[in-house]
């Protein structure tokens, strides 16, 4: 749409609850236009709203079932703590379709999944190390002592799984478990592999579920088949008067 002052595109938002089981969700659409001037890119946002009403329009939607995800083990996840349309639409919108999991078997988190890397780098700060069992060996005299492992014992036993300060590497850094072992998980997850959101082990991001659609209705009520499963709506806006 061309003005006088500037050049105007019309924009769709769209927002959705928190799916709970037996509960109508009504996603939350409308339409906005935005200036398309580069000139006036360090203003706020607000002030390149359009401030006439869009035309007249309507909107269709598609519901989509997708596979299995495991919940995410991080208390203050955004998915276990917000029912606030806005909360819950701005994080799946940063969402990767991936997760991570921890398998690191001396840290209270072992095994324990995460949707995204903040959530994991979060829950980290309060991970702590879990105490192993340490093997002993007969001494002089038939007394047991603690038996000490020596290096290469150590090494070859633990490779993976140390968590010692010297050998804990947050997200995002150049070396990690997986690459310094020789593994084939992607670097940057600090003793960790990562995994689809569904809880199985990295295949090169290739899902092996795939999305069905479900409803083409507005509103959707999850059952029973969608406990533990993604869901998701898409919506495209048409004019009323040429139906684009």
């Amino acid at each position: 749409m061309n003005s006088k002052e500037s050049v105007y595109a019309w924009h769709l938002s769209l927002r959705v609850d928190r799916p709970v089981e037996g509960c109508t969700m009504r996603p939350h659409a409308y339409m906005y236009g935005k200036k398309l001037d580069e000139r006036e890119a360090n203003l706020p946002s607000h002030s390149k709203r359009f401030p006439n009403p869009p035309p007249l329009h309507e909107f269709s939607y598609r519901w989509y079932r997708g596979p299995k995800v495991e919940p995410c083990a991080f208390e203050g996840c955004p998915r276990r703590t917000s029912f606030s349309p806005h909360d819950w639409s701005q994080f799946a919108l940063g969402g990767t379709g991936c997760g991570l999991q921890c398998v690191s078997n001396r840290s209270s988190l072992y095994k324990a999944t995460f949707c995204n890397s903040n959530c994991f780098v979060q829950a980290w700060k309060t991970q702590f190390t879990v105490p192993q069992p340490q093997s002993k060996w007969e001494g002089p005299g038939g007394a047991f002592t603690p038996h000490k492992r020596t290096l290469s014992s150590t090494m070859s036993s633990d490779v993976g799984s140390n968590d010692d300060e010297t050998d804990l590497r947050s997200v995002g850094s150049a070396v990690s478990g997986a690459s310094s072992s020789g593994g084939n998980g992607p670097p940057g997850t600090p003793r960790g592999i990562i995994v689809r959101a569904g809880g199985g082990d990295y295949n090169g991001g290739i899902e092996e579920e795939e999305w069905t659609e479900i409803s083409n209705d507005q509103i959707f009520i999850p059952g029973p088949a969608d406990i533990g499963r993604k869901l998701k709506v898409e919506a495209v806006a048409y004019s009323q008067d040429t139906g684009e």
